[in-house]
């Protein structure tokens, strides 16, 4: 456990690492480094994700772009998130202006706002014991009454 939150701390060599380890066709697939030196998870690997993703980047781009320069293309991406802070970048693709559209862009959260992030809250993700918080086992066990409710959502 210890080397894995030594790992986690040092993000910015791992960032780096993952950079270089992606496959260049999966350029759409990789962590950017934000305004405030915060990062941002982009997972676009399919053609309505891409689409959407380049948008919202203000880039007219398309899949073939991927493969006809992907160097150029991950150069271009890392200069954009550069510009906006994480938590506005975050702000873009979970709400405002794009609501109803996904571009599987997730923020990269420290330990301690991963049990606050949001969805983490929703889907109760942690369990509180005073002051300190722990993962909820997986899978879950649900009443019936909470599984409906989570159906609900569906």
């Amino acid at each position: 456990m210890a080397q894995l939150v030594e790992q986690w701390t040092a993000k910015t060599s791992v960032m780096a690492r993952l950079s270089t380890e992606i496959p260049a066709q999966l350029k759409t697939s990789l962590t950017y480094e934000t305004k405030d030196k915060k990062w941002v998870a982009v997972g676009a690997l399919e053609p309505k994700f891409n689409s959407t993703l380049f948008e919202i980047l203000g880039m007219e781009k398309n899949m073939a772009d991927m493969y006809a320069d992907p160097a150029g293309l991950t150069a271009e991406m890392e200069q954009i998130f550069k510009g906006k802070t994480r938590d506005e970048w975050v702000a873009l693709f979970e709400g405002g202006s794009t609501i109803g559209k996904n571009a599987c862009v997730s923020p990269v959260l420290d330990l301690d706002e991963a049990v606050e992030y949001r969805h983490n809250l929703e889907r109760r993700n942690f369990t509180r014991d005073g002051d300190k918080s722990f993962p909820q086992p997986a899978p879950r066990m649900y009443t019936k009454e909470e599984f409906r409710k989570l159906m609900s959502k569906l």
